[in-house]
């Protein structure tokens, strides 16, 4: 009622003069106020619409799951990219729901292992239904914190720099946007990369500062690195996508992800190994 007497607008106004239906709009607002407020709690909310037994108007119902204590595993955060990409792919075939076995089946974990892991945020499914294509990707997606926009630069713009300069450039549709590129090197500025301007290095915190840059991406050799780190977070930045060679120490309310290409391919030459281990093994007994 409070918010109720509060509410005025001039856009609104053709539906504000009518009390009954700004009466609903203050019920809404205050609706959506409870699930941020809930959320902000460390809950996982969703606001859902029933009809009860006695066949009333439409209700709203706010449902809230206490967020499990304790950090998700890395294991669970890396397996939620696939699960929304191959969501993605069933919306493009214009299939509506799933269930968790079929999802098994396409996507490869047991099913058991995708509700774990889908639990661990909040309840998704419905029994006897299994899982909403579009309503279950745009939860992954949100979890993932894709429901919004990222700005970008990157530090380094050789080699290694181009060609992931390159790879960002073709998902900018996904809400990734890279602003700018930065080097050392006086011969480079000015000059473009995938179409993105190449500044000098010393205006780098200027710019993250000024453009309000949530993402820096690393191209530079181990030994500079840690120093453009530094520079990145100390300007505003709250995420480090990482490619030096080296593990970087940052703050802990910055978000950090290094990709060294080394050990994926030293993990790759393990699995080959184990492969013929157990072939040999294999060969061995039937003899």
């Amino acid at each position: 009622h409070e918010l109720n007497r509060q509410i005025k607008n001039e856009v609104l106004q053709p539906v504000l003069r009518y009390g009954l239906l700004k009466e609903r709009m203050a019920a809404l607002i205050t609706d959506g106020l409870r699930a941020s407020m809930l959320e902000e709690q460390g809950y996982r909310v969703q606001v859902l619409e029933f009809i009860d037994m006695e066949h009333t108007p439409k209700n709203i119902l706010i449902r809230a799951v206490k967020r499990k204590n304790g950090k998700i595993s890395n294991a669970v955060i890396r397996r939620l990219p696939r699960y929304r990409r191959y969501l993605r792919e069933l919306q493009k075939q214009g299939v509506e729901k799933i269930s968790s076995n079929d999802f098994s089946e396409l996507i490869g974990y047991t099913a058991s292992q995708i509700r774990q892991d889908l639990n661990n945020f909040g309840d998704f499914g419905q029994q006897g239904y299994g899982y909403s294509v579009d309503g279950l990707y745009e939860e992954v997606s949100k979890i993932l914190g894709l429901d919004h926009d990222y700005k970008m630069v990157l530090v380094g713009a050789g080699n290694l720099g181009q060609a992931i300069s390159k790879y960002a450039m073709s998902i900018i549709d996904q809400g990734f946007q890279l602003c700018a590129a930065f080097d050392i090197k006086p011969e480079l500025t000015g000059k473009k990369v995938e179409g993105i301007t190449i500044y000098p290095y010393e205006e780098l915190e200027s710019y993250v500062s000024e453009n309000q840059i949530d993402i820096g991406i690393i191209c530079v050799n181990k030994g500079n690195a840690q120093e453009v780190a530094d520079k990145l977070y100390s300007a505003g930045a709250r995420g480090i996508w990482n490619f030096a060679l080296v593990d970087l120490v940052v703050p802990e309310q910055v978000a950090l992800e290094s990709v060294h290409l080394a050990d994926t391919l030293h993990s790759l030459a393990y699995h080959m190994n184990d492969i013929r281990r157990k072939s040999s093994g294999a060969e061995g007994k039937k003899k």
